[in-house]
């Protein structure tokens, strides 16, 4: 049976979450990612702020400099997260196989689903309007016999498109695009592949398996092979995580220890719940220092008992940033990371009784259900407000 691969794409997913709320925001150019006066990289932009050149994982200054009209927002990670929630959800009315490639990519295996849902084009464009109609929000669609072409396809129907590479065509299709259309080439293979003679992946074609070997090794046949349109890479489900994680790069460099223990704190209950979302404990903490002069210290604590549990956690992380914070430099970056991850089980531990447990299970629960809906601000831990309010 020949495979049915859709790549579905949102478009410019965290701008288009933003003006859901905002609707004036429709048609102008806008970044979110932070204050252009501060530190700070793109995260997502308009399809009106990219003519000016603007991408993501740019500078945000130089987003600044590039369209100083540009409106730039804030990134809610909160808000973006419950949308893929949904997103997904629609998705899985139509094929158990997704693979998530990130909060508004996947990758979805439609094969033998014909017979239900009729031909390609129709079940895409089905898919495309409820997510529209359901959400106020477009997306793109590839469609082809693999992962690979599907995602290059979804990429050339941007925006609000859908592009179905009929079986057999694969290599036509892609035979004129540049060498850089085939995901993983980036700026280095290119200017390498430049100096081959091969700035198109016809040249790719044309110059064959044996000389892209001899030039790239054992990625030289994976480049050739690419470039005939092959790509035998299952759709697979995501694995249950292995670990959770949150970090940050402050705006100025730090040399204030107890601003810096209140962000981290800020991290590791952001990491807390969502270990509690997806129903895990964990028995390892890391906590990730890296000074102004980039050099980066890592330093683990492994609790008693596997916990979920924001007052445990705020228990042990004061000792990790003391044997972390050991140089007199200013600190560039925090990061939290959980590890060593279970399923979610109340058992007594050496700070807490079966009882005490389970009120603050209670506790965060209700917490998590104000935040989720108020937003991370709404409930803050009194360290946190002294240093909000400025005190």
């Amino acid at each position: 049976m020949t495979r049915l691969i859709f790549h579905l794409d949102m478009d410019a997913f965290f701008v288009s979450v933003e003006r859901l709320r905002r609707p004036w925001l429709k048609g102008k150019p806008v970044v979110v990612g932070g204050d252009p006066s501060h530190r700070g990289v793109v995260a997502s932009a308009s399809y009106e702020a990219r003519r000016f050149g603007i991408h993501s994982a740019m500078p945000i200054g130089r987003a600044k400099r590039l369209c100083p009209q540009c409106i730039f927002l804030p990134c809610h990670f909160d808000d973006y997260a419950d949308t893929s929630a949904q997103l997904f959800r629609i998705l899985e009315r139509f094929t158990p196989d997704l693979e998530p490639l990130s909060l508004e990519e996947a990758y979805m295996d439609m094969s033998g689903f014909r017979w239900i849902y009729g031909p390609p084009m129709e079940t895409a464009e089905r898919v495309h309007r409820l997510i529209e109609n359901t959400m106020g929000l477009s997306s793109s669609i590839g469609i082809s016999t693999n992962k690979l072409v599907a995602k290059i396809a979804s990429a050339i129907a941007k925006p609000n498109g859908i592009l179905h590479v009929l079986p057999g065509h694969e290599r036509d299709f892609l035979a004129p695009l540049p060498v850089n259309s085939i995901p993983g080439v980036g700026t280095h293979t290119a200017e390498k592949l430049r100096l081959l003679g091969a700035s198109t992946v016809r040249d790719l074609q044309t110059i064959g398996e044996k000389l892209l070997v001899s030039a790239f090794g054992a990625t030289g046949a994976w480049l050739y092979r690419a470039s005939m349109g092959e790509d035998d890479d299952p759709v697979s489900p995501p694995a249950e995580p292995k670990s959770v994680g949150r970090e940050t790069t402050f705006s100025e460099d730090l040399l204030d220890r107890k601003r810096v223990l209140s962000e981290i704190f800020s991290l590791a209950e952001e990491c807390c719940r969502a270990l509690r979302s997806l129903g895990r404990q964990a028995k390892t903490i890391t906590l990730k220092l890296r000074y102004a002069d980039f050099i980066t210290i890592t330093r683990s604590r492994t609790f008693p008992e596997a916990t979920d549990l924001d007052i445990e956690v705020r228990e042990i992380v004061p000792d990790l940033l003391s044997k972390a914070w050991t140089r007199r430099l200013r600190i560039r970056l925090i990061g939290i990371r959980f590890s060593n991850l279970t399923a979610a089980e109340w058992q007594p531990c050496l700070s807490f009784d079966g009882s005490g447990r389970e009120k603050f299970k209670r506790l965060y629960a209700a917490l998590d259900r104000i935040r989720g809906k108020y937003g991370d601000e709404a409930i803050l831990h009194g360290s946190q407000l002294k240093l909000v309010a400025g005190s």
